[in-house]
């Protein structure tokens, strides 16, 4: 890939330009629903937690009317269903995890905009879940930055310390470092005490992993199975070869001063995949057999249109009179990814 010119403009020309050029591709379309789990229990509570994405519609406005329910191809009477937006808060658990490429911060100038670019990223997303920020280089371990919490302040982030991210090893051990952040994750996730776990793994990287230590296609078999979401930040001349990596965003830092633009379109992204998350729980009228969930999400304007829908199934053997929606799911603790390959602990260093 041939070596990028930035022409010295104004800069906010130059960020204009630049916002046009990231591209990222999302898990949800531009209008869409999508059922993350489902949890169906007697005596007859069916839970769901949805994304929803609209480009025209406030998602703070959506009410439990706007969710139409179907089993089986029959649309369900609200009065039947009972439908209740609970308070995900209090069931679903969200994580984003950080990984910085700093195996080119070897002097202080790489690694002052490394930092500026993390406090931004952690600005940004920590108003929704906490950040756990990690650096890795061509050793076989990541090295912990900074655990940030959660904040309703988030203009209080601070930079993470600069001597975490001074490389001990020149190298590049992105592969590793991918499988070994899905490791991390999944502990602060189980760590959480709540029923659901989101996460969310964001890799930064200045290039395609040199150090060789864990094979490309054990990264995209991991990719293909997790239900994380993972988003990809390049930098550099090989930029290129990190996109495949951002499975739900890829976002392109072109050169030094422009990296935390990046990362703050990547946090942006994170924050907003937090607000389309919903807590549906509805009251079926099933009382045995496999049911077949269908969820839309309908806007009653002046013609009124539907966002999108998805489907699930669930087993209603046992069902009976008495279910109260407003009771809170558990949702049974799944696997959030394939077991990953045996690697070093992911312990500091």
């Amino acid at each position: 890939m041939t070596r990028r010119v930035v022409l010295r403009i104004v800069r906010p020309l130059l960020e204009l330009m630049l916002l046009l050029s990231f591209s990222a591709c999302a898990t949800l379309g531009a209008d869409d629903v999508r059922i993350r789990a489902l949890e169906a229990e007697p005596p007859a509570n069916v839970s769901v937690y949805l994304s929803v994405a609209s480009d025209a519609e406030p998602l703070d406005s959506l009410t439990a009317e706007n969710f139409v329910l179907f089993e089986d191809e029959r649309e369900l009477s609200p009065t039947i269903a009972r439908q209740t937006l609970l308070d995900k808060a209090v069931v679903v658990h969200h994580h984003t995890l950080l990984l910085i490429d700093n195996s080119l911060a070897t002097d202080a100038e790489v690694r002052a905009e490394l930092e500026n670019a993390v406090a931004i990223f952690a600005g940004t997303v920590r108003s929704t879940q906490p950040v756990s920020v990690y650096a890795y280089d061509g050793s076989p371990r990541l090295t912990l930055v900074s655990e940030i919490p959660r904040a309703a302040d988030p203009e209080k982030s601070t930079a993470p310390p600069a001597k975490q991210l001074e490389p001990k090893d020149v190298s590049r051990n992105l592969n590793g470092a991918l499988l070994l952040g899905a490791e991390e994750l999944d502990r602060r996730l189980a760590q959480s005490g709540k029923p659901f776990g989101v996460g969310t793994l964001v890799v930064f990287a200045a290039g395609a992993d040199l150090a060789g230590r864990v094979e490309e296609a054990k990264v995209h078999d991991w990719l293909n199975e997790t239900r994380h979401r993972v988003l990809a930040i390049g930098y550099g001349e090989q930029s290129d070869s990190v996109r495949a990596f951002g499975k739900d965003g890829y976002y392109d830092a072109v050169n030094q001063s422009t990296v935390s633009l990046a990362f703050e379109d990547a946090g942006h992204a994170v924050a907003n995949e937090f607000a389309q998350g919903f807590l549906l729980s509805y009251c079926s009228p099933a009382r045995n057999g496999q049911r077949v969930l269908r969820v839309e999400v309908r806007i009653n304007g002046e013609q009124g249109y539907t966002l999108g829908g998805d489907t699930s199934e669930f087993n209603a053997d046992g069902f009976r009179a008495g279910c109260d929606p407003t009771r809170l799911p558990r949702f049974a603790p799944s696997d959030p990814s394939e077991p990953t390959p045996s690697l070093p602990s992911a312990a500091d260093e």
